[in-house]
């Protein structure tokens, strides 16, 4: 059963303006708000909307259909029809993992908008 917290492997169905719908197990949809996508591109969201001159690269600009991504269950509901809101800010997707299980040479899991971030901020990920 889907519950609240849960860390899923998720495909990208469809790219809108305001949220991207995920494809989960069991022939389930979850919807990800612009919002839940990473805290800085939410940042830089709230810049563009008290109308700051900031450069916002669309959802559909940054996501592809069939994109796989770890999300992360932040609502189900079932009050009359099933809803799913699910994240892909990679502080909630890796909310689980302690400090002390990250070790030299280990992969981590950051979405492409951290780098997109990180572009434009004039940091470097390796």
């Amino acid at each position: 059963m889907l519950a609240e917290g849960m860390q899923i492997l998720s495909r990208v169905q469809e790219v809108r303006e305001l949220d991207v719908l995920l494809s989960l197990p069991g022939r389930i949809q979850a919807v990800v708000p612009i919002t839940n996508i990473s805290a800085p591109y939410t940042k830089l969201i709230d810049m563009l909307a008290q109308d700051e001159e900031v450069e916002v690269k669309g959802l559909k600009e940054i996501l592809m259909e069939g994109d796989l991504f770890p999300c992360s269950i932040k609502e189900v509901t079932n009050d009359g029809s099933f809803k799913v809101t699910a994240s892909l800010n990679p502080v909630d997707v890796n909310s689980d993992i302690p400090s002390t299980a990250l070790c030299k040479g280990m992969v981590c899991y950051f979405t492409c908008f951290w780098i997109v971030i990180c572009e434009i901020t004039n940091f470097i990920l390796y």
